[in-house]
């Protein structure tokens, strides 16, 4: 056998372990962030045009669903604690939401989530964009900004139930 075929045969066996390791580190070692289920997010706002705002805790129930990196799902306002205390919103008080997003894979460093919600809120539509780190398999954290009274602040998500 020359040594060119040594070489082609050499080089072919090599590229093929390669391709191995690097399918069994995609299958096996690294498992990409699932974020499909049922979660809580608590809302902080730490900054709005609207004084009575700052402070407001607002409490939020979402189904995530996901396919490969991309994000959907919806939701509803449940409760908020503000100067007024404690609210629970009934259900058919509820306003509803839509949300897109997306992950930002990492593996180096934790996953990111940005995520897009449109609510129907009971005086007008607004918006609202969540940036998350994954901090865990049950836990995500971030900040928020949203058009309501130009407000922004800090969230945390809890899943509840893994679908």
């Amino acid at each position: 056998m020359s040594d060119i075929s040594k070489n082609v045969i050499g080089s072919l066996i090599s590229a093929a372990l390669i391709a191995l390791m690097f399918s069994l580190w995609n299958d096996f070692v690294y498992k990409k962030d699932r974020v499909s289920g049922y979660w809580v997010a608590e809302f902080e706002t730490l900054e709005s045009s609207y004084s009575n705002f700052i402070d407001l805790k607002t409490n939020y129930e979402f189904v995530i669903g996901q396919t490969g990196s991309v994000i959907n799902g919806s939701g509803e306002k449940v409760s908020e604690v503000s100067v007024n205390g404690y609210i629970e919103y009934d259900h058919e008080k509820r306003s509803h939401l839509e949300l897109n997003g997306s992950l930002g894979y990492r593996v180096f460093a934790k996953s990111t989530v940005d995520i897009v919600y449109k609510e129907n809120g009971r005086k007008r539509p607004s918006s609202t964009i969540l940036n998350l780190v994954i901090d865990s398999k049950n836990k995500m954290s971030g900040t928020f900004i949203s058009t309501i009274a130009s407000s922004s602040g800090k969230v945390t998500l809890t899943r509840k139930n893994k679908i």
